[in-house]
């Protein structure tokens, strides 16, 4: 039997993607469909029963968050306990629980600053973890599965002021995963108000041919769009050249189909 070198980071980070490919597929299968329809989603009771069979699964399943239910979300296909998708985060969470989160210690205010500092990259990357967990808890508990995920207390976002808009504009990219309909946080409210730093911080990227972080910001220009802020680039021809240029990650072309979905949807 071959024995993988591979670390458990690498181990779930692949199943991430895996999941990521799976996203897709439902939400092809789901996209032609009204969200009443007889396009079943995946349930516990058919094949796809062994998603979350293995650690990797579930460790993947706690990588990817509240983008496992992206389909859903996207179609407005109700939630249910049934779901496979729904069975692997339960058992992710309880496999991996989320540690209790500590308050980030913001940077030092620069003087005159219009706006609160943004905190160190330590707790920018603690801060997003909480919000991710807070995510994919929240639409679990719409599946009707309870977890116990401490409360993003202490965690409000930083504004995107002028002068910190790129530390900014990477920590929205890396919570992508709230980045849908249906879900609503202070960190929702920090997009809608600084749609202008999301812009830059996606040219920024582009520039930069950091095609993940690019559209992962899109996601929250397309959702804001969706709710009636006018994004300051243009979405549809960003998200097509990361389509073709962003490499073969699928977690990447499922932020692209989550930016696309969310345009389309957009007033």
């Amino acid at each position: 039997m071959p024995i993988s070198d591979a670390t458990p980071q690498e181990e779930f980070s692949r199943a991430a993607e895996r999941m990521a490919v799976r996203a897709l597929d439902v939400l092809s299968a789901l996209g032609g469909a009204d969200a009443t329809s007889a396009t079943a989603p995946h349930r516990s009771d058919g094949p796809a029963a062994a998603l979350g069979g293995t650690r990797a699964e579930l460790g993947g399943a706690r990588v990817l968050g509240a983008d496992l239910f992206a389909p859903y979300l996207l179609t407005g296909t109700p939630l249910h306990p049934g779901l496979d998708e729904a069975r692997a985060m339960a058992l992710a969470f309880e496999q991996y629980p989320p540690a209790q989160p500590q308050a980030p210690q913001p940077a030092a205010a620069q003087p005159g600053a219009p706006q609160p500092a943004v905190p160190q990259a330590a707790d920018r990357a603690a801060s997003a973890v909480v919000w991710r967990d807070w995510a994919a808890a929240e639409v679990l508990g719409r599946c009707g599965h309870r977890v116990p995920v401490p409360p993003p207390d202490g965690h409000e976002p930083q504004d995107g002021a002028a002068d910190q808009w790129q530390q900014w504009s990477v920590w929205m990219a890396q919570l992508s995963p709230l980045a849908l309909p249906g879900l609503d946080s202070p960190v929702h409210d920090s997009a809608r108000r600084n749609p202008r730093a999301l812009g830059r911080g996606a040219v920024r990227a582009m520039l930069r041919r950091d095609y993940r972080t690019a559209a992962r910001i899109a996601r929250w220009l397309s959702l804001g769009q969706a709710q009636g802020v006018a994004s300051p680039v243009r979405l549809e021809p960003l998200l097509h050249h990361v389509r073709l240029f962003g490499g073969p990650s699928a977690r990447t072309a499922l932020d692209v189909r989550v930016g696309e979905r969310l345009a389309e949807a957009g007033p």
